[in-house]
């Protein structure tokens, strides 16, 4: 018959896994290279995936990739008999353990801290709730005033929310390619480069379009505001 301290010998704790979602992340050649540190002083069997190549150390990566920014970049070391695994994407960035074991956990919370400074500030702009609560608040505007037809705002008012909204639009189209586009990338610079322009050339240029593109549609939509107010409202009538 089996007693209580023997159930008790007997019992084994489950793993489990740890795993953590990233949004919008711009790490730098010092952050790869204080992740590479971590993991070799707590484990082995580091590799880097850049693309569709693999490299022993984040050294080799800046040999050959220097001053270039990466997009698609997979960190994997091995810690006791476990994986920790980083995938840094386009589209999202994830860490994960294979187990939550005290020497995994400690490794995994210490490249949490690394990862959680180099989110884009402020972070909270880039969070799903407000991603999503920008793509509604255009839709929830156009409803207010359709509901209010013949409303007369003062002149100075309209120039002022005209101008407002293509900024807002501006910034929404840019959030959007950050988080579809470039949730996480990987500049092989060092943080405090002198290169801002070289460096930030791709953002700058689509942001400029961006703001191009949201000043024409504004001033379009403004001149065929009352057209396109009436087709609206006689849609919501045949409803």
């Amino acid at each position: 018959m089996m007693t209580d301290a023997t159930k008790q010998l007997s019992k084994e704790r489950v793993q489990k896994q740890l795993t953590k979602h990233y949004f919008a992340l711009k790490l730098f050649l010092d952050d790869l290279t204080a992740i590479e540190e971590v993991l070799t002083k707590s484990g082995n069997d580091f590799s880097i995936e850049v693309g569709d190549y693999k490299y022993p150390s984040v050294n080799e990566v800046n040999n050959e990739l220097a001053g270039q920014t990466c997009t698609n970049v997979t960190i994997s070391s091995k810690v006791g008999y476990w994986r920790l695994m980083l995938y840094l994407t386009k589209s999202w960035a994830m860490l994960t353990s294979q187990t939550d074991d005290i020497h995994s956990t400690g490794v995994y919370h210490k490249l949490d801290t690394i990862l959680s400074s180099r989110k884009r500030s402020p972070a909270i702009m880039y969070s799903p709730i407000v991603f999503l609560g920008a793509i509604a608040l255009p839709w929830i505007a156009l409803i207010v005033v359709l509901l209010k037809p013949d409303t007369e705002f003062p002149y100075g008012l309209q120039i002022t929310s005209i101008v407002l909204y293509g900024v807002f639009m501006a910034w929404l189209v840019w959030l959007a390619f950050v988080r579809l586009r470039r949730n996480s990338i990987v500049v092989m610079e060092p943080r405090h480069s002198p290169h801002f322009l070289k460096r930030n050339k791709d953002q700058l240029i689509v942001a400029a379009l961006i703001a191009l593109i949201s000043i024409l549609g504004t001033a379009v939509l403004t001149a065929n505001y009352p057209k396109l107010q009436a087709f609206l409202t006689s849609l919501l009538k045949l409803k």
